[in-house]
């Protein structure tokens, strides 16, 4: 099946790396038998965990769901230091990271909120690729079945959803600058180009040159 469909196993959850033994052991077995692995996390765990996992992870699927502390709090239950911290050294490793950032309106919908997790993004690493996922209210019914109350958002339009994810356009997403087409007006590639080789120099500087780095400003000057 695997070889056919070209997929492999995520481990999802709830938070799945609160199950470390058990996920530690499971991802072992599925490299033995080569297939690939995907872990879906918030983040919120010791860093320790992440080094047991990641010799048997080939992707981290990495949620980041608001960059002011207060308000993540406020809707999650805990700060994002820690979120934030794991993330910074993940991406100093070179680990394969895809980020996720659930688009929720009234919570982390402005373009000043995804502005401050871009560059916090800039300063980190290189993800290879970032996802903005519209809200769904797919949820809403289990509440009800067990009795109880949930605050309730509205779904972002599609056109809305657009103007953010334009947010990220003409950086690092995806590495190969795909998004770089149509932000040439009103010099906006030029202006993305530069913050984005700044922000490359300044890692290469803290972390070193590897071959990441090198395909990453291969692309950058291709896109100059």
């Amino acid at each position: 099946f695997f070889d056919a469909a070209g997929g492999g196993v995520t481990f999802s959850g709830g938070e799945c790396m609160l199950q470390i033994d058990f996920l530690e052991e499971i991802l072992k077995e599925c490299k033995k038998n080569g297939i690939h692995t995907a872990v879906d996390t918030a983040g919120h765990v010791p860093f320790e965990f992440f080094e047991r996992i990641i010799p048997y992870t080939d992707l981290f699927l990495y949620d980041v769901k608001c960059f002011d502390s207060d308000k993540h709090r406020q809707y999650t239950g805990v700060e994002n230091q820690l979120i934030l911290k794991n993330l910074k050294i993940l991406l100093a490793k070179s680990t394969p990271v895809w980020i996720r950032i659930p688009i929720i309106p009234t919570v982390n919908d402005t373009e000043e909120e995804l502005q401050r997790i871009k560059e916090y993004l800039s300063s980190c690493g290189i993800p290879e690729k970032v996802e903005l996922l519209p809200y769904h209210a797919m949820g809403e019914h289990k509440y009800a079945a067990i009795g109880k109350e949930t605050q309730i958002f509205s779904v972002k339009e599609k056109e809305k959803m657009t103007e953010l994810k334009k947010i990220f356009s003409g950086s690092w997403i995806d590495k190969t600058f795909r998004y770089w087409i149509g932000e040439s007006t009103k010099n906006k590639a030029w202006a993305y180009l530069k913050i984005a080789k700044d922000s490359l120099e300044n890692y290469i500087k803290e972390f070193g040159e590897s071959e990441k780095t090198k395909l990453a400003y291969k692309e950058l000057m291709i896109a100059e």
